[in-house]
């Protein structure tokens, strides 16, 4: 957990995750995730890594 997350966590600040929208190439599923890099997400479908960023 990075350190500013920690201290927020510490002393009570809301911490809000962003999450990214994403769509499978195999599926066509679109999902979010909190992780921008798309060669680092799956689809929550299929498990296809043929990701891209949706638009």
């Amino acid at each position: 957990m990075p350190l500013i997350e920690t201290l927020k966590s510490v002393l009570g600040g809301e911490t809000e995750e962003r999450q990214f929208t994403h769509q499978c190439g195999d599926c066509e599923t679109t999902f979010e995730a909190p992780e921008h890099n798309p060669n680092e997400v799956s689809c929550p479908e299929c498990g296809s890594d043929r990701i891209h960023t949706a638009t």
